[in-house]
């Protein structure tokens, strides 16, 4: 091949290489966009009584920081305020309490909302099988 040849070769794969890293610098920045959009939407819901919306961009955020125990707590109280599909929502704030004790297993406060929860869903098999690990935790536990 002549000298021209290799030259608009290198150029084209060049210009690949560039359209390629540009494309995965551009998706990484939407991503960081959406996301930023989604925790901003849902905390402006949030702030309104807006429960729904709320619940709905929490939901889409809290994948992005699954550790973070103030939002895992404002989509708990977000889901305890809706009134359709009330099962539903009331499993997904016993799913919240629990994200939050297992990361932070000595709060009190979240384990009696979650307690709270199972006591009014009538969920006994699986209020009975967390206190049974609670004790195992620690057996002299008052609260329990």
């Amino acid at each position: 091949m002549t000298k021209k040849i290799w030259i608009a070769v290198a150029a084209v794969l060049a210009a690949a290489i560039l359209l390629g890293a540009a494309g995965i610098g551009g998706g990484s920045l939407y991503l960081e966009y959406r996301n930023r959009t989604w925790l901003t939407d849902a905390l402006a819901a949030y702030d309104k009584g807006e429960w729904a919306r709320a619940k709905g961009y929490l939901e889409r955020y809290l994948p992005q920081d699954p550790k973070n125990v103030d939002l895992l707590q404002k989509y708990a109280d977000a889901c305890l305020h809706l009134t359709t599909d009330r099962l539903g929502s009331l499993r997904a704030a016993s799913m919240a309490y629990q994200q939050i004790l297992t990361y932070h297993p000595e709060r009190s406060d979240v384990r009696q909302q979650l307690i709270d929860l199972y006591t009014k869903m009538a969920a006994w098999s699986t209020l009975a099988s967390y206190t049974r690990d609670w004790l195992l935790r620690d057996p002299d536990d008052k609260q329990i």
